[in-house]
């Protein structure tokens, strides 16, 4: 979240996903700190294109956030339960 709020602070809000998507993935890589970029998936109900990042994924993690509110960021921590391993030694 660290990585978000810099971005926050030096761009401010009111710009488009893409900008912020490639800012925090510059500040994540920057800070060492390892992470799975936005992909384009791809799922089809009744001949409609659909997207859910984290179900598809099966990523056990992954933040919401919301640059759109001046000088702060809303953002939401999601799990799925199914797809965090049993392993013991996996921590978040």
């Amino acid at each position: 979240m660290g990585a978000a709020f810099e971005v926050c602070e030096k761009l401010g809000c009111g710009l488009t996903e893409e900008i912020y998507q490639e800012s925090v993935e510059l500040e994540l890589g920057w800070r060492s700190i390892e992470f799975s970029a936005k992909s384009e998936l791809r799922t089809d109900y009744k001949q409609q294109r659909l997207l859910n990042y984290v179900h598809f994924t099966k990523k056990a993690v992954g933040y919401l956030i919301n640059f759109g509110t001046p000088k702060s960021i809303e953002w939401k921590r999601s799990s799925l339960s199914e797809y965090i391993p049993d392993d013991p030694a996996y921590a978040f």
